[in-house]
């Protein structure tokens, strides 16, 4: 579940489960606090999120412990996918070097061929 506590951001959840008919189909969702707004991140989804205010809070609850076997991800901004990002003249975009170094979304596919 996915709750903002403080600032508004975009959330992304793109289905990559194999059998699935709707596989690397995404969907978008705008939080902010006070809209009485949540998410639920479902298993199965990949997810990523832009924040549009310097102090966002996100209050993420999980159902399980984190695991680097399976925190597994591919580049943001990959052509397959297709999103534009509502990116902000002269904002910064700042990613974690585990996240910057990610591969194509088709090299993901390969590797895991979903889940």
């Amino acid at each position: 579940m996915v709750v903002p506590v403080e600032g508004e951001f975009v959330w992304i959840s793109i289905d990559v489960r194999s059998t699935s008919l709707t596989y690397g189909k995404l969907t978008e969702t705008r939080l902010r606090p006070g809209n009485n707004a949540a998410y639920f991140a479902s298993r199965g989804f990949a997810h990523g999120f832009m924040n549009f205010d310097d102090n966002t809070q996100i209050l993420i609850a999980v159902d399980n412990d984190y695991s680097e076997v399976h925190g597994v991800g591919f580049k943001w901004d990959d052509i397959e996918i297709d999103y534009h990002w509502p990116l902000q003249e002269n904002y910064p975009i700042i990613l974690k070097d585990e996240h910057r170094n990610y591969d194509s979304f088709a090299e993901f596919k390969e590797m895991w061929s979903g889940f």
